[in-house]
């Protein structure tokens, strides 16, 4: 009875830790996505930290409710690296994925255009 009920208290902590970080994470990147001016839509999350580059003169534009996963807990598949979005070489390159769309570990480089439509849900580790 005891162990079941330190399982549980320890569950509350760690859950309220995992929301923490989401949080924290997400604070943070909306700081990082100002600094390589990355256009994003409303309601994005990250989950872990998802790597921006953006050649100067390019553009990376996401839509509206996007989700990230880069950390390792975040998928049940496993992620094996950050999510990564970039524009490579180009000044003219864009990114531009639409609304309602996910990522996990999933990288994304662009030397002249890549466009995504709405509801794409990018597998893990691709």
């Amino acid at each position: 009875m005891e162990d079941s009920l330190i399982f549980k208290f320890n569950l509350k902590i760690l859950s309220k830790i995992e929301f923490l970080k989401l949080v924290y994470c997400n604070i943070f990147m909306r700081m990082y996505y100002r600094i390589w001016q990355i256009e994003l839509g409303a309601g994005f999350k990250f989950y872990g930290l998802t790597i921006f580059r953006r050649y100067p003169g390019s553009s990376i534009k996401i839509g509206s409710n996007a989700r990230f996963r880069s950390a390792p807990k975040s998928n049940l598949i496993g992620v094996n690296r950050s999510c990564i979005i970039s524009t490579n070489c180009n000044k003219n390159a864009q990114i531009i994925i639409g609304d309602n769309c996910g990522f996990t570990s999933t990288v994304i480089g662009a030397f002249e255009s890549i466009k995504i439509g709405n509801n794409l849900k990018s597998g893990a580790n691709t």
